[in-house]
Formats: structure tokens, sequence, C-alpha cells
């Protein structure tokens, strides 16, 4: 969450992490676990800046070529191998390119690189190879030799293009609860084209009836980067800007609770995807109900190859694919989560637009089966303009966000600056409100009339139990002074509406620890408190501005800023909710009960 000044880091020195293996074909896998937590290696990275214009040698320098030309499916591995360079530098990098064939690699951040020395460091040898697994993303890519300044990088040969027998193939596919329909499913996915006269759709079924095939069209939505802000000096309408393809998503009306679906989405023109299953949405009522909540998970590339992040020097958040994985392993469980619920800091894109193509491809083994939920974060929003002026976003302001996750606002059919996005939806016995930490939330705002109208409508002889969700902590022991700072403000403006309708559980995300604590009101614990979970342990770079537990306050309860994982929350009954932090490796971290204030 913190902010910085958009650099972009190359590693240099030893990396630490063994590369994982490539994804296969099934929609359910995921590459081991190979980053052993917990670790905080600081190593030395020279500093390139990503707005500097990208120089290409004419004639070239190095020779560049890769092996095989062309790709089929979702992704395959490829070697890339160079020859001939004379002047050599430690910061040398192999920088993986994919853009239109019309369009040239100059001003153009890579989507990945790679150090030419290895993981061994120091001067590269003057040919060499390394591999790469690139990911059906829309476009064909090539490969260059990068040295020269950090401010001057120089490509001084280029590969011939990795292409893929089609471009149109759905990628990045999952589903969500319909806000306003708990008895529907929306699925999403992305598309390079859309044919009008193939429309992309949705083909589902029961299971159980595999004749019983109806058809759910889509409707699709693109952006561009006119449609960013601060589009002078931060990368998403510039050096990040990566071609969206269209954003599309079909609604699956009157499902029969917990029944078994399988679909398949795409069209006629660009194919079908694999066959998926979900389970229908829970009745909404008195039913068990679990759901997996988090928040600052993003990404990581599978080869172990850098990208531009703020974390664990431009490598993406490298615990986020185990935390997917330890949440698929919860998901083929005999007690399996019935959502995910990701609030805030999705995939720390930060105008670098294909980390969104790969935090969804890492995310599909999950979303695909299980409504993966949100809520908006720094990370997806913030800018100069925005209610909390920042950098955060990368020049974003949500639009990324917002075209992936639709439901996720009161109002997507509007301009995307005019959109609101906070919003509720039921899941079994739970009301989840979910409001946005980085929009006007006093008390003359419309979020405040909103989330005010949205917790005095919940019936709680229908749902007895309401988890309230948002991105920055309302409660939160930091050595920063600035987390402090907004979790007064928003207490000032909020925590009284949480007292007033009984919430037993708010969730954040945000600060990159576990934090719990007691029933509290007003810095107070009471028995009419609310308890306040930080659960910003996803995959972001742990924080280490908790105090030590003789300087914590009366309300904190538990802290953990030493692992990586995820919380169940497990509504047993209308009485009973039992909540589990979980690390990565499904050892329990921290384990109590909420009783329902309803019942008391």
């Amino acid at each position: 969450y913190m902010g910085a000044n958009l650099l972009f880091m190359l590693v240099v020195g030893l990396l630490l992490f063994a590369i994982p293996t490539p994804p296969t074909d099934s929609e359910y896998s995921l590459p081991p676990n190979t980053y052993k937590e917990p670790i905080n290696p600081h190593l030395h990275a020279n500093l390139v800046h990503p707005r500097a214009p990208v120089r290409v040698s004419a004639p070239p320098l190095v020779n560049v070529s890769v092996t095989p030309t062309q790709l089929t499916g979702k992704g395959g591995w490829v070697n890339v191998t160079w020859s001939g360079v004379l002047y050599r530098k430690e910061i040398d990098w192999i920088g993986m390119f994919c853009v239109p064939e019309e369009t040239s690699v100059v001003l153009r951040a890579p989507v990945e690189f790679k150090l030419a020395a290895g993981s061994s460091g120091g001067i590269p040898p003057p040919s060499g190879e390394v591999s790469f697994y690139v990911h059906n993303w829309r476009s064909s890519c090539l490969f260059g030799y990068v040295t020269g300044s950090a401010a001057y990088p120089l490509v001084l040969g280029l590969s011939s293009r990795v292409t893929f027998d089609n471009y149109n193939i759905p990628t990045g596919i999952h589903i969500a609860i319909a806000p306003h329909d708990p008895s529907a499913i929306i699925v999403h996915w992305t598309q390079l084209k859309v044919n009008t006269k193939s429309p992309p759709s949705v083909k589902w079924w029961p299971t159980s009836d595999p004749k019983a095939v109806a058809v759910s069209v889509a409707t699709a939505v693109t952006y561009n980067t006119s449609n960013f802000c601060d589009v002078n000096y931060m990368p998403a309408a510039r050096d990040g800007y990566f071609a969206p393809g269209y954003q599309l998503n079909a609604t699956l009306h009157n499902l029969i609770p917990s029944a078994e679906y399988s679909y398949q989405a795409g069209d006629e023109f660009g194919g079908w995807s694999a066959i998926q299953t979900f389970f229908g949405p829970l009745k909404r009522g008195h039913t068990r109900t679990r759901i997996a909540a988090f928040g600052d998970m993003g990404n990581a590339p599978v080869d172990g190859g850098g990208q531009f992040s703020f974390d664990f020097n431009q490598r993406g958040e490298l615990p986020a694919p185990n935390t997917t994985r330890a949440i698929l392993e919860e998901v083929v469980s005999s007690t399996p989560p019935d959502i995910v619920l990701h609030i805030g800091d999705i995939s720390y894109a930060v105008g670098y637009g294909a980390e969104w193509d790969q935090f969804m491809s890492q995310i599909e083994p999950v979303a695909a089966r299980v409504p993966w939920m949100t809520g908006i974060g720094n990370h997806e929003y913030g800018f100069s303009k925005s209610f909390i002026p920042s950098q955060d976003s990368g020049g974003e302001c949500a639009v990324p966000y917002l075209a992936r996750f639709p439901f996720s606002t009161l109002d997507a059919s509007v301009e995307w600056s005019k959109q609101s996005p906070w919003y509720s939806f039921d899941v079994g016995a739970v009301h989840v409100t979910v409001m946005s930490t980085e929009h006007d939330f006093t008390s003359k705002s419309d979020q405040y009339k909103w989330i005010e109208k949205d917790l005095a409508s919940v019936n709680r002889s229908v749902t007895p139990w309401i988890l309230f969700a948002g991105h920055r902590p309302m409660y939160v022991l930091s050595g920063w002074d600035g987390d402090g700072q907004f979790a007064e403000y928003l207490r000032n403006e909020i925590e009284s509406l949480l007292i007033e309708y009984r919430i037993d559980l708010a969730i954040w995300g945000h600060f990159h620890a576990y934090e719990r604590t007691c029933p509290v009101k007003n810095m107070t614990c009471a028995d009419d408190g609310v308890v306040n979970i930080v659960m910003g342990m996803a995959g972001y770079e742990l924080t280490t501005l908790i105090p030590p537990p003789a300087q914590w306050t009366p309300w904190l309860v538990s802290a953990n800023q030493l692992q990586y994982g995820f919380v169940i929350l497990d509504f047993e009954d209308d009485r009973s909710l039992h909540v589990t932090f979980r690390a990565n490796d499904h050892s329990v971290l921290d384990d109590f009960v909420i009783k329902n204030k309803s019942y008391s």
C-alpha cells in the first residue's frame, strides 16, 4: 500500500527462488509452491526509469532468436538465445515485449524480464539462453537483449515474434454472485474481439443433465488510454499500456441453490473455454456459510521472471500464487468456501496493464468455480484527484478493475469516472456490505447515505449475519502515523453506523499483516463493540511496523507480520461464527468464535 515514485528496478544479485513448473492445460492446476515463507530478501537493485525511451539499435548489434515461434492454446514455454554481445553490464536483461505487430517496443515497458546473467549475477556471458512462459494474452511477443544506463536503456537486438494460432480464446474466466439477484451467477472473461455474427455467450447446464443446455448472451466493454487519469506522467496511458481486449459478462438466472452446473464461455469464432463447474449460490437464509477472505494479493510471473512491482525487488507479489493455491486446496476440500472475498489491492498492476492478465490467469483455477467477490483499494483507484490523492493506481483510476469486476459498483452502466464502487450482496446466512475507503465516506456523502440505507434494510430474520468490509482499516496498530490517522478519520465517520446496526465483524486490508481486535467501540473493548480484522497478508511483502506485544494497545488481541495466508469465516449457524487465520500451508495461526449480537 505504500506510495512510491514509479521507478523500474532491475534485480542484480542472487535470486533466491526456484523457477516454478509451467501451468498446464488443466483449468484447476497451479505450479507448485516454491516460495518458502517467511522470508524477506533485500537484494541490491539498480533503478531503471520505466518512462525513459527504449531505444532500438539499428542495425542490431546482438543476435537474438527464439524457439518455438508459434504456440497454441493458453500459452507455453519458449527458449530465448543470444550471441555476439561485445560489451556487457551486470544490469543487462532480456525483455519480453507483447505488442501488436504494428506497434514498436519503443516507449513500452516489458511484460516481463530476466537478467542475462541469470541467478549467478555478475557480468553476463557473450552468448546464452533463458526460458520464458508466454501466455496467450491476445498478442504476439518478441524478445530483446537490453543494455544501457538506467535512464537510457538500449535494445541491442530483437527476436522474431512468437505467435499463437488463435488470439481470441476466452481467458481470465471468473464468476460472481449477482448483487441484485442472489440466485444468479455472473460469468466474466476476456476476448480479443467481439464477433456480431457469433455473439460471445455462456453455454450452461445442470451437470446431472447435459442435454438441458441454456445460453446466456454476454455484454462487452473495453477501454483505452483516453479513459485513464494523469495520462501525461503515469504509466497506465503510457509505457505500461497493454491492450485489454473486451471484458465480457453474462448472467445465469434461476439457479437451483447448491446444485452443480457446468458451463463454457466463448463463441463460435474464437472457440469455447474448457468446461468449468460451479454450484448454485446458497439459498438466502439460515444455512451454514463459508467465506475465504483476504486483501492485498497481487500476482507474480509463473516462470520466476521480473515485472514492475513495488515489492520483492521487481518480481511481483511472490506469495500470491501460493495463497491462490492454498485457497484452491480449500475449494476442493470437504468443506469448501462458498465465496472468496478479496477486499482491495487486487492485482497490483498499478498502470502496467499486462499484470491484470497475469492476475486473472493466476486466480482462474479458483475464480472460475467459486464466486470471487471484490472491494476496491488504493492501488485500483488512487490518482491525483481522488478522494485521497496519490499515484497509487499508476493512472488506472479503477478503469481496469471496474471493467473486470462490474458487479462491484452500483452503476456499471455509466462512464467509468462517475461510477460508485461500493455495493452489497447476500450469500446464505450473510449480508455483505462492501464500502470504498477510496471515495468520500463522510456523513454528507452519497456513500455514507448508501451505507446507512443498506444496513438499515437488512432483515436479520432472513440473513442473521452482517459482514462489513473495506480496504483501509478502521483499527490498526502500526508504527507509521499515517495508518493511525486514517483509521481515526474512518472511525469518526463510520463506526457509529456499525455499532447502531449491530455489526459483529468488520474486515479490512491495506496494512500488510494480520491483526484482530476485541469487540471494540471508540478504542475501548466493549460488549456491544465490533470485532475488526486486518487481513492484508495475501501476497504483498509483509510489513515490519507492528510493535512488540509489550507496546500493544488494549484492543489488539492478535497480530502476525511473519506469515502469508487468508481467513476462513465459517458462519456455522445463526449464532456462531468460527474464524481461523490460516497460513498457506493450512496451519491455523488464529482461531476464535464470535457470537451473533442478534441472539445475545
